[in-house]
């Protein structure tokens, strides 16, 4: 987590009182406006934001802007001494986690970080799911692409405009450079095709 805020005062008082390394959080910096505040995020990139809105050089809304175009997995809470709608409308705007109103006590804040920090780890969790499923269907592609292609052959295709999505989803290549011509003559064709028309039956 990242605390930005003009005041050093409030500052350290987040930093020293929110007791966060027993709750598994590490505050990576604390930046006194948002221009000090993106030199910490480009060199190490946080979960979370914790900023104040009126700051000198580059304001809390402009850092949550450029937070949202170059780092849109960034959370971002708003901790400000302004209720003010257009502040308001900014954060809705940018989808700031939460607006909290200075004066905050200390366990306003921490509870909604816990919050924060909770939601990341489901996200976290999530994603590696979805790469294991990922990774197991691309493990299966071989044996797909050889079923596919065996209908092809057999003439046992689903309907026909699903063909071509189906070489792209398989990531059968289709370039010229990768095909051929075959000419085939099947020996003994009325047998052989008394056989697969059996076969087509058995399945």
């Amino acid at each position: 987590m990242l605390i930005v805020d003009d005041e050093e005062l409030i500052r350290n008082g987040i930093f020293q009182t929110g007791h966060w390394q027993q709750h598994e959080i590490e505050v990576i910096g604390l930046a006194s406006d948002g221009i000090h505040a993106l030199e910490f995020i480009r060199e190490i990139k946080p979960d979370i934001v914790l900023t104040d809105i009126v700051m000198p050089n580059m304001d809390g809304i402009q850092l949550i802007k450029t937070l949202k175009e170059q780092y849109p997995e960034i959370k971002v809470i708003i901790l400000s001494g302004f209720d003010e709608f257009q502040y308001a409308k900014s954060a809705i705007e940018y989808k700031v986690h939460h607006y909290l109103l200075k004066p905050a006590k200390i366990e306003v804040i921490l509870d909604e970080v816990l919050k924060l920090k909770n939601q990341i780890q489901r996200e976290q969790e999530k994603v590696s799911r979805d790469e294991l499923v990922r990774k197991k269907l691309k493990e299966s592609f071989p044996l797909l692409r050889e079923q596919f292609l065996n209908r092809l052959v057999q003439g046992k295709t689903e309907v026909p405009e699903n063909i071509a999505s189906n070489f792209k989803y398989l990531e059968i290549d289709l370039s010229l450079s990768r095909l051929c011509v075959m000419v085939l003559q099947i020996d003994n064709l009325p047998s052989v095709q008394s056989h697969c028309h059996e076969a087509s039956y058995a399945d």
